[in-house]
């Protein structure tokens, strides 16, 4: 899930940079909160596909 999260968030902050969309208080890009979310979805991709393989691992060597 979180892969296909960071997958549809690169092309929504992709579409908010390309259409130049801003805050209407404050004036700034709407894109600028994108990066640090793709940041986060990345490392939660990057653990959550690590513990899968050490749980696979372990299941497989009889220990689960």
């Amino acid at each position: 899930i979180a892969l296909v999260l960071f997958w549809r968030m690169i092309w929504g902050g992709y579409d908010f940079h390309q259409y130049h969309e801003r805050t209407t208080n404050l004036g700034i890009p709407r894109w600028w909160a994108f990066p640090p979310i793709l940041i986060s979805l990345g490392l939660l991709a990057l653990v959550s596909l690590a513990t899968f393989a050490r749980e696979a691992r372990e299941a497989l060597a009889g220990r689960a």
